[in-house]
């Protein structure tokens, strides 16, 4: 069968609403992305097409595809089409006149009401009872029931009643009884309905309501001032065919309460009834099982506009079981019935059923015992967590996915809180080792700081010993100066004595080269202590820098000592615990 639900991965954010919803669990396979990230994506081939992913999806990562872009493309080609329309058009369209009158404009040849189609459904169902005595039968009118069916519970084809929905009555009417030769399209709720046609052959394109909104709004159709209708108008109960039990409503409208028929609708429900169904013994089971996909039935189907309420919808029918002869009159369908009792055929309204049945292999206990071996899930409340999170109704299904491989461990939640309780604890041995080794930085930061600062205090020490030492050349430089003077002095008192002060002139030259030397040796004491006093100011200052700087560091590692230190750590454990939950 063609797939039509599809799935855009690139906008999935895995929080598993659609595996949640979807009554066939091996149509989700949730696989982790390059960045180890949840993503769950579909296998079309095993879907059923009920369309409740794409209703339960918040992210639009599912989408439906129909036949609504090559009907329109085939009416642009001249195609000579007739239209046949869903009684659940009333409740999908507003301004059904106008809407018919331009699609006639693009080329629809003929319309048609399906409600005639459910009248000949109806009659069908009680004929081949009354004719055939088939015991128990499922209803069909829902083909995503019948995809299931055949799909997935192919013990369940011996109920499956044979009568077509009244979509294909309509159109075997159309074409065996009504003359129509071209190709036939259905104006219809559900996306499913591309199935039934495909593996019937008689219906050629599934629009489904909101997908033709969709094409009128992006192309920017506008509605005529003009009205078309139907060929003809039945009157019988078909119009209200769409509602939750609409066809038990007919059938006990003709034959009252003569036999019984019990109803099911709603993925979370009907699935789930059919299993339960085909457990029982025959004579527990109704004559008839009236049985829809959709909670609310076909007004509010899977490919119906959305914006609409129960409330709403149900107004509409009730006032289309009032306007209807036949839903006032039940003289008037027996009457109906019986000109289709002359002109009809039961058996061009009957089918037959092909499986395509899907093989899902069987999970033995101890594959699902080793997956909760390789979860740590070993006590009996960790086994029935039960939480749904992962999209499974209980841990033993998905133990049960994981084991087909469909479903990862790392999709667990109860997991994810354990790897979580697991990496905290990891977390807080790592913050006890950083808190012990920063207490130990910040004491070496302590002893660091204080040997700079004796150190500092030891460069003020050769500061002051270096001006010390200034101030004595300074002093030496004045003594050598009064000496130099007093050398002078001699040799001026020597050459005035002649001979006689010959010798202590040589005296007083040596004492003049002597106070010379002096100078001489002074100056370059006092360069030294000159460069000495730079570079010793310039270690000070780095001494003061350095200590400065490990004021910043030591305060930062105090801080950061604090912060960690001061972690709520029972409100963390308190989230990210995992235990076993209160008896």
């Amino acid at each position: 069968m063609r797939n039509l639900v599809h799935s855009n991965v690139e906008k999935c954010v895995g929080c598993n609403r659609c595996t949640g919803v979807c009554p066939v669990d091996v149509a989700n396979i949730a696989y982790a992305n390059e960045n180890d990230d949840i993503r769950v994506r579909m296998d079309p081939d095993k879907c059923i097409a009920c369309g409740a992913c794409i209703s339960a999806c918040r992210h639009g990562s599912r989408y439906y595809e129909d036949d609504t872009e090559k009907f329109f493309s085939d009416l642009s080609k001249d195609a000579q089409i007739s239209l046949m329309v869903a009684p659940a058009s009333r409740t999908n369209n507003p301004e059904l006149g106008r809407l018919y009158a331009l699609l006639k404009r693009l080329g629809v040849v003929k319309f048609y009401d399906v409600s005639l189609g459910a009248d000949i459904c109806t009659w069908a169902y009680i004929r081949y009872i009354e004719k055939k005595h088939p015991g128990p039968i499922i209803t069909q009118p829902c083909p995503v029931i019948v995809n299931y069916i055949l799909k997935y519970n192919n013990d369940l084809l011996k109920y499956l009643s044979p009568v077509h929905s009244p979509m294909l009555c309509m159109a075997v009417y159309m074409r065996k009884y009504g003359g129509v030769k071209g190709p036939i399209a259905a104006l219809s709720p559900c996306i499913a309905k591309t199935n039934e046609f495909e593996l019937t052959g008689i219906i050629s394109y599934n629009i489904t309501f909101r997908k033709l909104w969709e094409y009128i709004e992006s192309n920017k159709l506008k509605l005529p001032d003009e009205t078309a209708d139907f060929e003809y108008q039945p009157s019988a109960m078909g119009r209200i065919f769409p509602m939750p039990g609409g066809l038990r409503d007919n059938v006990e409208f003709y034959l009252g309460k003569t036999m019984r028929i019990d109803k099911s609708e709603g993925p979370s429900r009907v699935y789930n009834d059919l299993e339960e169904y085909g457990r029982h013994p025959e004579k527990n089971l109704p004559a008839v099982f009236d049985v829809l996909n959709c909670q609310e039935g076909c007004n509010l189907g899977t490919g119906c506009r959305p914006g609409r309420d129960v409330f709403e919808v149900n107004t509409v029918m009730e006032a289309q079981r009032l306007e209807s002869p036949g839903g006032r009159d039940r003289a008037y369908v027996t009457e109906l019935y019986d000109n289709f009792d002359k002109t009809l055929k039961l058996d061009d309204f009957l089918r037959r059923y092909k499986p395509e049945r899907i093989a899902v292999r069987n999970v033995s206990e101890r594959e699902i015992e080793d997956v909760f071996a390789a979860m740590h899930k070993t006590e009996k409340w960790e086994r029935q967590y039960d939480c749904g999170a992962c999209g499974s109704n209980t841990c033993v299904d998905m133990a049960r996915k994981i084991a087909l491989g469909i479903s990862l461990p790392s999709n667990c939640v109860q997991q994810m809180r354990r790897n979580l309780h697991s990496e905290f604890l990891a977390a807080k041995q790592i913050n006890t080792e950083v808190s012990e080794n920063t207490q130990k930085i910040v004491e070496r930061f302590d002893i660091f700081h204080n040997c700079v600062e004796r150190i500092s205090q030891q460069f003020d020490s050769v500061n002051q010993a270096i001006r010390q030492y200034g101030a004595m050349a300074n002093s030496i430089d004045l003594i050598a100066n009064h000496i130099t003077i007093i050398a002078l002095n001699a040799k001026i008192e020597a050459a005035r004595a002649g001979n006689a002060g010959k010798s202590f002139t040589v005296v007083a030259n040596e004492i003049h080269n002597l106070a010379l030397q002096c100078k001489e040796t002074v100056k370059a004491a006092q360069n030294t202590s000159a460069e000495s006093a730079r570079a010793t100011s310039a270690m000070t200052e780095t001494v003061n820098d350095i200590s400065s700087s490990m004021t910043v560091a030591m305060n930062l590692v105090k801080a950061i000592a604090q912060k960690t230190t001061s972690l709520e750590e029972e409100t963390i454990f308190k989230h990210l615990s995992y235990h076993k939950p209160s008896e």
